[in-house]
């Protein structure tokens, strides 16, 4: 009977201690950085802007496949264009905005793209296979970034959320 008590004693301490550094000391990542919600040094507020056609109307499934190729392109160009920022927006958490392009079409998205590109932005556009639910090579995606807030925001400010 003492070694069971003396388990549950010893388990709801740890418990306590556990509780009291986990709601007093920032959540950190692999690397010992404070991750989302936290401010560093740096770039600021760093993200990645996915604008989606909502003229093809893509089915949910579709727009998050459409979407996850947007963001991979961009990490990759991220990756050698500028690793700094790409590393900042990991540590932040990944910052990822969806936003929607009404019936504007694909010149409107080109144009976009045009813009981010001509703002030193890496900027992505996804063309589909044509193999489900829209024809062949139609630009479905533009995804900008990551790039600082301050950066993407006069591109998109008149964009809603998807």
């Amino acid at each position: 009977m003492g070694e069971y008590t003396l388990g549950i004693a010893t388990g709801f301490a740890l418990g306590v201690v556990a509780a009291f550094f986990t709601k007093r000391l920032p959540a950190l990542n692999f690397k010992g950085v404070p991750v989302v919600g936290t401010k560093r040094e740096g770039y600021g507020n760093v993200k990645m802007v996915l604008v989606v056609r909502n003229d093809l109307g893509m089915r949910k499934g579709k727009i998050a496949a459409q979407c996850a190729h947007a963001v991979l392109g961009c990490y990759k160009s991220a990756s050698s264009s500028c690793p700094d920022i790409l590393n900042e927006w990991e540590e932040s958490g990944q910052p990822k905005i969806v936003l929607q392009l009404d019936g504007k079409g694909e010149e409107t998205l080109i144009a976009l793209r045009n813009k981010a590109k001509a703002a030193n932005l890496v900027a992505n556009v996804i063309r589909d296979a044509g193999r489900t639910q829209v024809a062949r090579y139609s630009a479905t995606v533009l995804g900008i970034g990551p790039a600082p807030a301050e950066m993407i925001d006069p591109l998109v400010k008149h964009l809603k959320l998807l």
